[in-house]
């Protein structure tokens, strides 16, 4: 607010509601969708989709419940998350809503709790056993599904209008 951007704090849906329809360019929601029930979360969206102007944008960041550090540690320790949005079932109900592009982008892996891969030895700083590229492939793999990225964002795009075209 104090640089001139406008800013609301409250209920996003009674707000979206009271606005005429195509009238933001954006709306951000950050680590809103996950406190909402599976019906406020459609009408939000739905509501963000007709209110965005041909071409506006929807930025909706949540916890990443495909990093299971997340399940076990930050999300459940928040007792007014409702439930831990799937990126796909995100994406789905963006596309439901109306909006044409759904680009997910994922940030802020647990590094602090990555598995160590295996590295050379000292004495023989250029050659790994035969088997530690599958160890550290497995490892990797691990380190994705524990420690990976612990937010993602959709960042969803309405239709240009139809007299525009994607070149212009």
């Amino acid at each position: 607010r104090a640089a001139g951007v406008g800013a609301h704090a409250g209920d996003a849906i009674a707000f979206l509601a009271s606005r005429p329809e195509n009238s933001f360019g954006a709306i951000t929601a950050i680590h809103v969708a996950e406190h909402l029930s599976l019906e406020q979360l459609v009408a939000f969206l739905e509501l963000a989709a007709s209110r965005l102007r041909p071409g506006g944008i929807l930025v909706a960041e949540t916890p990443n419940p495909t990093s299971l550090i997340v399940l076990g540690n930050s999300y459940i320790l928040d007792p007014t998350h409702v439930w831990p949005l799937h990126p796909s079932l995100m994406t789905f109900l963006c596309e439901r809503a109306g909006f044409r592009d759904v680009e997910l982008r994922f940030h802020s892996p647990a590094e602090d709790y990555r598995l160590p891969l295996i590295e050379p030895d000292k004495s023989d700083s250029e050659h790994l056993p035969a088997w530690a590229d599958t160890v550290n492939e497995a490892l990797e793999q691990l380190n994705d599904v524990l420690f990976g990225a612990q937010e993602y964002a959709a960042i969803a795009t309405m239709p240009p209008d139809p007299g525009e075209t994607d070149a212009g």
